[in-house]
């Protein structure tokens, strides 16, 4: 059986407050690429201040990023992200 992501390498999480800040924003605190998982960029720093560019998220609230729809995340919620250091 093979280990579990989180036993092999340390998960930083972060609580994450989500809200629009101007027309058209999505309401993230980073930009992500979901196929890969990866921050592409980190728009408000003092709402991620565990995560940096590179590293990839796993988990949200819970849930494997891959079975979790970023988009239907309602904005001005509290998320919890797991995160592998890059």
């Amino acid at each position: 059986m093979p280990l579990q992501w989180d036993e092999q390498y340390p998960l930083a999480r972060c609580r994450v407050i989500r809200g629009r800040v101007a027309p058209g924003d999505d309401g993230f605190a980073f930009g992500l690429n979901e196929a890969t998982g990866l921050v592409t960029e980190v728009r408000r720093q003092e709402e991620v201040a565990e995560m940096g560019k590179g590293d990839r998220v796993v988990t949200v609230d819970g849930t494997p990023l891959e079975e979790s729809q970023l988009n239907e995340v309602e904005p001005e919620s509290v998320v919890e992200l797991g995160v592998w250091k890059k």
